[in-house]
């Protein structure tokens, strides 16, 4: 493959080339016992292998004329799943044509979930509702379409949201999943524009919010976060929620606690410690501007807007360090 690539004998070198190299071409199981990845070990296509770090040995799972992509495992790591991609074009992109499933350990069992969406790009897999139970959509070149949920025992497929779709992320933990419309989108299924709520198993749709929503998180402790023109909202199964007019947020690595910030372009300056389950306020960590937070567990930063940070000849920020019993807070000069 590589005498053809620096050859530029056809297209079919470097198409496998775009495969191997993708972002989604390694996956660990569980347990960290397995590494799933893609490859072109000895022939012109990606195909899927399975590194055992318990021997040590590397079995190659699958061997097709197209491309393996996105292994994906189920929480007990008894299955892997991945997409099959066709030819690449460069007016078009990928061609998902298949997602299949192969038991592990054993390998004795390999199976074809379903078949994409016409149009698919690309298969996403936002998560597992249950042990046998994933959950997915087609990514188009108009967006998310068809959000679905299979199980791979019974090979049951359903649809729980045909058409296109703007955003969806799933809570395993409820489970639930959430998923936004914009205003063409909730036309065409005779909706409100906004984001939904909807607990596992139900064909309830539980409106949230309307408004349009640009992005749309699942965090720990049953939280989902929506971002959006009206700021954001959190809200959750159990039917704890927040609204805050601020544009950003990070949540702690624990889920209890999360951070908002805001430059007052559309919303609210300032940056505020919240409990993530409730949305209440635990403090205000600064008024002024914030455009982002970086930090860890026990130390956070804020990145001020180049007007608010310059302050005469010195460059100001705020650092807060977390202790279980307090926050704390000082200027670093």
């Amino acid at each position: 493959m590589q005498r053809k690539i620096v050859n530029e004998e056809g297209t079919r070198a470097f198409d496998t080339l775009r495969a191997v190299t993708r972002e989604d071409g390694l996956a660990w199981s569980p347990d960290g016992r397995y590494l799933a990845f893609t490859a072109a070990l000895n022939v012109t296509s990606s195909d899927l292998y399975l590194w055992d770090t318990t021997t040590g040995s590397i079995e190659r799972l699958n061997g097709l004329y197209s491309h393996s992509a996105s292994p994906f495992w189920s929480p007990s790591g008894n299955w892997l799943i991945t997409q099959e991609l066709g030819d690449y074009t460069e007016e078009t992109g990928w061609r998902s044509e298949v997602v299949t499933g192969v038991s592990v350990p054993g390998f004795d069992n390999q199976n074809s979930l379903y078949l994409p969406s016409p149009g698919s790009q690309e298969e996403v897999f936002i998560g597992w509702l249950n042990a046998q139970t994933m959950m997915s959509y087609s990514q188009t070149a108009d967006g998310p379409f068809e959000l679905r949920q299979v199980n791979v025992d019974s090979l049951v497929e359903r649809v729980l949201l045909g058409e296109s779709f703007r955003l969806a992320a799933l809570d395993p933990n409820a489970p639930s999943y959430a998923f936004a419309l914009d205003e063409s989108q909730a036309v065409e299924k005779d909706m409100l524009s906004g984001v939904y709520l909807v607990a596992a198993g139900s064909a309830v749709r539980s409106l949230q919010m309307v408004g349009d929503w640009t992005e749309l998180y699942a965090e720990p402790n049953d939280l989902f976060i929506a971002v959006g023109a009206k700021g954001l909202i959190g809200f959750s199964a159990n039917g704890n929620g927040f609204r805050s007019q601020m544009s950003g947020w990070r949540a702690f690595p624990s889920g209890n606690w999360m951070v908002a910030w805001g430059t007052e372009e559309g919303g609210e300056s300032g940056a505020r410690l919240y409990q993530s389950g409730s949305g209440t306020i635990l403090q205000t960590l600064t008024d002024l501007p914030v455009r982002g937070v970086v930090g860890s567990l026990i130390q956070w930063r804020f990145i001020w807007p180049q007007r608010i940070r310059s302050i005469g000849s010195r460059s100001h920020s705020y650092r807060c360090n977390l202790s279980p019993m307090a926050l704390t807070r000082r200027t670093c000069l």
